[in-house]
């Protein structure tokens, strides 16, 4: 397995007649705890106290509320909680299952302490997880006497002793005994740092007493180690998020790691306390604190950001935030391993590993263990809870918090060992044998809520008739038990719909009883059973159900089958150790989703054994078949070609609907991968494979994939209409959010990537008006929009290019940006000749300022579509001050059709100003044209002195020219008023009406790409 994973403690079962006295004592402790227990305070946030007696301990949990934070400690037979705030909590109903630890209960006046009186001294434990802290306490037979710390060794220091004006009136005072708090494990390593230990404050009305002679104060924290001069750290924008390189002046080793809401990062060198990180550019993705790491560095970052992906280049650390953690590229696998006398640890092979670093966790005050690696990316997957120790996952670097006394780590050439001094950890049922399996599959678990004692003895179907001949002959005031226990009876045989029938009627008959944990495990397995995961996970998360080893593996099944595939992981760890409770029928559906949630979580090995599990346990024809698929997968994950295909096939053969998906998409990726299969051969395999099965997740991966070949391909509408259809199908999927991103990328690929390029411009603008909800909005949306609209314009398309940017110019544009493209809308209706819907639009989308070059552009347009209304004076006004050269085109061409030849023979022969003719041979042809219209208008216009400066200048090279003999009769007479000019000069006026329109000229430059509208 790649992370260390284990069922809950063991618990001891008490005797039936020991319960029932125990029973009686607790109904008579609870009156009297109920009478001191304190009201819920009005406004204060309430805490919620759970408590369970577990035989050789009893644990007290205490559910938080948001914002507040509470250690715990014990002081000879007083436990006190602290909070930091005032709350209101009620926890006379959690101390009726502790009567046999707890003897009374206060909340202070202020509400911020909680004193438990034990009814003799107590050995805590105390564990946070998220929201929660959990108490552990175990009785001492006697009290110990108290120790005086050596000065010599850095021990945790003796919290105060209880005042002496606190003891009983009627006893005469007595040595206290030594109070008894939560120890760090002590690692072989280095030595712990020394924890400041929490104490009950005495009421402010009480003096203090004096602290006896023989107890030493708390030595003050140590100070933070200085940062390293050289320490750098770079914060900037990756692939998938933030990224932060941390360079140090020499190669370190690391562990990165989740606790709580924090991010700790903890390097065995100094340089990760400073001011460049403290106060650097990680300050901008959550508060950052330092840590006081002995022998090395480190600090927290706050903020419940998920673990970051860990990268290294020398002494450079990056740490990539996504938004999801991804398991570690090189999954740390821890194994029990037994010495000669049997006594265990867990032992990992890791390359790399540098000596164990202690730290104090600031706020709860326990023990974390770090042992920092070199080789980035390497890190524990998914932790897990022994009995003596919590692994913690990790991003880099193994984490630990030790649970017991004597929990060391040690390294040596690469091999990484946890274990305890002088008696060995504990690993719940694990054998100190070679041949014992990892903790997980096929292991049995034992807890107070067992699944495995629901078993009733004899044949399943004589045992069934036997419950309900005697539950239909019982008394009314003896059925709720009789039914509950045929209701278990159903669960632990696989009959989930009888089970969640008879849970019905149990909770119709007593809706309190239907309340306990016992009951809402039992309905929830019968739930998921019944692949009711919504509501089989409402069950199975009530929180006494936490650390039940059968609610976690159904948690995880109800997961799994909801397509929460990385939780679920998560959750097997510790569940499969009660997989023996049920039937090999349920087995089989519990092992597959097993390792279908390991494979998502790239966590091969425990897939394998999974499918190794699932193989050796199978005994119907689909469990057979699921072993086969499921074996094909993990070979296929290995790149073991030639056995997944075998493995694919026979599942195949075995003709169970159940495998059909995933064999044949096994054989899909393996065609593909070898090239026996091309693209094409697979979208028909694939689009045929989405209809043998349906309506689950199986159906899913087959049209994702399907539309991911469809793009690849070019197929673009097939590939968006089956995103379309996933999206449909599954709106509430775990990976909507994925679906929606594939369609947008391929939308923006096929829009301004340049993928419509090679489309048929009406099939481009087809498919964006049947997918135009993709859309994005801003800058990509508007030129996605521009570019469709010049593709349609090139090919006289008009309507759809107007549609398209009234569209744009009216939902989704304003101010400036509206203004530039309304030009290109103004534009296209002046091509379409409709010029007053140009100057509707221009009208419209007015604004006061504007860029320069989109005003005049705006001007130019505005002249054009005057002169072509007819309105010939307001479009010269509008060309007034403007000495460009499209100006004057535009003038010479408005000008020339209204026949205002001597306007036009200004306008030309601006645009002949500075041009002079070549020194030898003709004028280029567009010359040559501008020359001869210069002619005409002046000559049209009886203008002499302007033809013989015309001829002055260009006779020369126009007698060289095509046009020579029509530029000599125009220029050559000396009377311009002459009939023969005049009937030669309206000719060429009539022929050549103005040149090229100014308009087309813009159409060339817009779908050539020389003419931008939008800067």
């Amino acid at each position: 397995m790649t992370s260390i994973v284990s069922s809950p403690r063991s618990e001891q079962r008490q005797p039936v007649g020991f319960r029932r006295v125990l029973e009686a004592g607790l109904v008579a402790l609870g009156l009297a705890l109920g009478a001191a227990a304190p009201a819920l305070a009005a406004g204060e946030p309430v805490v919620g106290v759970r408590g369970w007696d577990h035989g050789d301990y009893g644990r007290l949990v205490f559910d938080l509320a948001s914002g507040i934070e509470a250690k715990a400690s014990v002081a000879g037979t007083d436990l006190a909680i602290e909070f930091s705030a005032p709350v209101a909590l009620d926890a006379a109903a959690a101390l009726k299952r502790l009567g046999r630890i707890a003897a009374a209960a206060s909340l202070a006046a202020d509400g911020r302490s909680l004193h438990v009186q034990l009814k003799q001294p107590a050995q805590a434990t105390v564990q946070r997880y998220e929201d929660k802290l959990v108490v552990d306490l175990r009785l001492l037979t006697a009290p110990a006497p108290a120790a005086t710390p050596e000065p010599a060794k850095p021990e945790a220091a003796k919290p105060v002793p209880p005042p002496a004006s606190e003891a009983s009136p009627a006893k005469p005072a007595a040595p206290p005994p030594a109070p008894l708090a939560v120890e760090p494990a002590k690692p072989v390593a280095s030595p712990p740092p020394v924890p400041r230990p929490v104490t009950p404050e005495p009421p402010p009305a009480k003096p203090a007493a004096a602290v006896p002679a023989a107890a030493a104060p708390a030595p003050p924290p140590p100070a933070l180690p200085p940062a390293a001069p050289g320490a750098k750290v770079t914060l900037h924008k990756g692939l998938v998020g933030p990224q932060v390189d941390i360079a140090f002046p020499a190669p370190v080793g690391a562990t990165v790691f989740a606790r709580a809401e924090s991010l700790w990062f903890v390097f065995d060198g100094p340089g990760a306390a400073g001011p460049a990180i403290t106060d650097g550019p990680l300050a901008d993705l959550g508060t950052v604190e330092p840590l006081v790491v002995p022998g090395g560095s480190g600090f927290r970052l706050n903020g419940g950001r998920a673990l970051p992906q860990v990268a290294a280049d020398g002494a450079t650390w990056s740490f990539t935030f996504g938004p999801d953690s991804r398991p570690p590229a090189n999954p740390v696998v821890a194994s029990p391993k037994a010495d000669a006398q049997g006594r265990m640890s867990l032992v990992a092979s890791v390359p790399g590993a540098h000596q164990p670093l202690t730290l104090t966790d600031p706020e709860i005050g326990d023990t974390v263990v770090a042992i920092p690696i070199a080789t980035p990316g390497t890190g524990t997957a998914v932790g897990g809870r022994l009995p003596d120790l919590q692994v913690l996952a990790t991003a880099q670097g193994m984490a630990f918090t030790p649970l017991a006394d004597g929990v060391a780590a040690t390294v040596a050439e690469g091999m990484v060992t946890i274990g305890r001094n002088g008696s060995g950890l504990m690993l719940s049922d694990v054998v100190a044998a070679p041949s014992a399996r990892p903790l997980g599959f096929g292991q049995k678990a034992d807890s107070g809520l067992d699944v495995g004692r629901w078993n009733e003895p004899g044949p399943v179907a004589e045992t069934r008739a036997r419950l309900q001949h005697d539950l239909a002959l019982a008394p009314p005031e003896a059925k709720p038990d009789l039914r509950r226990a045929l209701a278990e009876f159903y669960v632990v045989n696989g009959l989930g719909a009888e089970a969640i029938g008879e849970a019905a009627l149990v909770e119709h008959d007593d809706a309190t009883s239907a309340q306990a944990p016992a009951f809402r495990l039992m309905r929830g397995i019968a739930l998921a059973i019944q692949e009711r995961h919504d509501e089989a996970l409402a069950d199975l998360g009530l929180p006494a159900l936490e650390f039940s080893p059968d609610a976690a593996l159904w948690r995880a099944y109800a997961l799994a089958g909801r397509g929460e595939k990385l939780p679920a992981h998560k959750e097997f760890g510790p569940g499969l150790p009660a997989l023996g409770h049920y039937p090999l029928r349920l087995q089989e559906r519990l092992l597959a989703a097993a390792g279908d949630a390991a494979l998502a979580a790239d966590d091969v090995r425990t897939a394998d054994e999974a499918s190794k599990a699932l193989t050796g346990k199978a005994e119907t024809a689909a469990g057979k078949a699921l072993a086969l698929a499921l074996a094909g997968r993990v070979a296929m994950r290995r790149s073991d070609g030639p056995a997944a295909r075998a493995a694919f096939e026979a599942a195949l053969a075995s003709g169970e609907r159940l495998v059909r998906v995933d064999a044949e998409m096994g054989l899909v990726e393996l065609g593909l991968a070898d090239g026996s299969l091309s693209r094409a051969q697979a979208i028909e395999k694939l689009d045929r494979l989405r209809f043998a099965w349906r309506g689950d997740a199986k159906e899913l991966a087959v049209l994702r994939r399907l539309a991911d070949l469809e793009l690849a391909e070019g197929r673009w509408r097939a590939g968006l209409e089956t995103l379309r259809l996933a999206l449909k199908v599954f709106p509430d999927a775990p990976d909507a959010q994925v679906l929606q991103d594939t369609q947008a990328t391929a939308f923006r690929r096929l829009f301004l990537g340049g993928g419509a390029d090679a489309l048929p411009p009406v099939q481009a603008v087809a498919l964006y008006f049947d997918f135009r909800d993709l859309t994005p909005l801003g800058q990509d949306g508007d030129e996605m929009i521009r570019r469709l609209a010049d593709r349609l314009v090139q090919v006289d398309l008009f309507d759809q290019a107007k549609t398209l940017l009234t569209h744009q110019v009216t939902y989704r544009l304003q101010g400036i940006a509206k203004s530039k493209v309304a030009s290109r809308l103004a534009l296209i209706h002046l091509l379409d000749h409709d010029p007053a819907k140009a100057l509707v639009v221009l009208d419209d989308s007015e604004q006061p300022v504007l860029p320069e070059g989109t005003a005049k552009l705006r001007r130019l347009l505005r002249a054009r579509a005057l002169a072509d209304l007819g309105r010939v004076p307001e479009a010269l006004a509008q060309l007034a001050g403007d000495g460009s050269t499209d100006a004057a085109t535009l003038g010479a061409e408005i000008t020339w059709q209204a026949r205002d030849w001597p306007k036009a023979a200004s306008f030309l022969g601006r645009l002949l100003d500075g041009k002079a003719p070549p020194p030898a041979g003709p004028p280029a042809s567009g010359i040559e044209s501008l020359v001869l219209r210069a002619a005409v208008a002046l000559a049209l216009a009886q203008d002499a002195p302007g033809l013989k400066n015309l001829a002055d200048r260009w006779a020369a090279a126009m007698g060289q020219s095509k046009s020579a003999d029509a530029f000599a009769m125009m220029t050559g007479a000396s009377d311009p008023t002459a009939l023969s000019t005049r009937n030669l000069a309206q000719t060429m006026a009539n022929a050549a009406n103005g040149g090229v329109a100014f308009i087309e000229e813009l159409r060339r430059r817009l779908t050539a790409g020389e003419l931008s509208l939008t800067d």
